[in-house]
């Protein structure tokens, strides 16, 4: 199937938005296809998270217009936006502490019915057989790179049909980094979940990406297929 071909998840049109009124994002147009993982790149503060949020509809836009599916509008609500099928991993997780990793689980599948929550159960522990043996803690008791498996878990709790992450290797050591990307590439396989990831560590993005788009200022400086970025984006737009 060619990339025209294949269906359209999600469009931005010259996408903006501000915080105080300073402008953040500017004017960003992009798509994402069915099979996409798209590795969204640049140094801290460029606006990043900001456009995720965009996405979730947690940040308004000034300007130009969101596509989901067929969906076409220039404001969503977040609410909408998740019973749409789009799921989101926090930076920081934001997992319930207090919870146990059943309940966060459950939480994560609280718009299925019982049956459909009990068989989805079983197919996530599938991707994170780790999280089997911590079923009785509490969230907050977790290593982070435990905590980050159960909140990507939990997205998947929901059978979305596009999943946000946003800094899913913050924090976490290189063992737990290497096994999140394995099992992201899994997730893509066999759930056919396209993909947006935020990420500073651009030897896991890679491992995970296969199309980038580089963010400088609030604006769309690069993007393109493929599982490396050319040096010269390197050095323009992502050495400190």
């Amino acid at each position: 199937m060619s990339a025209g071909e294949r269906a359209l998840i999600l469009r931005a049109e010259s996408v903006s938005a501000s915080y105080n009124k300073s402008r953040v994002i500017n004017e960003v147009s992009f798509e994402l296809r069915y099979g996409d993982k798209l590795a969204l790149l640049g140094r801290n503060g460029v606006g990043k998270t900001t456009l995720l949020c965009c996405i979730m509809g947690i940040v308004k836009l000034d300007g130009g217009v969101m596509q989901f599916f067929n969906e076409r509008r220039t404001r969503f609500s977040p609410y909408e936006i998740s019973t749409l099928g789009v799921a989101y991993v926090p930076q920081g997780r934001e997992i319930f502490a207090d919870f146990t990793v059943r309940e966060n689980l459950e939480f994560g599948g609280i718009t299925l019915n019982k049956f459909d929550a009990g068989t989805r159960f079983e197919e996530v522990l599938e991707y994170f057989p780790a999280l089997r043996d911590h079923l009785p803690r509490k969230g907050g008791v977790l290593s982070g790179g435990q905590q980050q498996q159960l909140a990507i878990a939990r997205a998947l709790m929901s059978r979305p049909r596009l999943l946000l992450l946003d800094e899913p290797t913050e924090g976490i050591q290189p063992n737990i980094v290497a096994e999140i990307a394995e099992i992201l590439n899994r997730v893509h396989r066999e759930m056919h979940l396209p993909m947006i990831l935020v990420e500073q560590n651009l030897k896991f993005a890679f491992r995970v990406a296969n199309r980038y788009m580089v963010l400088q200022k609030g604006a769309l400086a690069a993007s393109g297929d493929g599982a490396e970025l050319p040096q010269e984006v390197v050095d323009r737009y992502l050495k400190v």
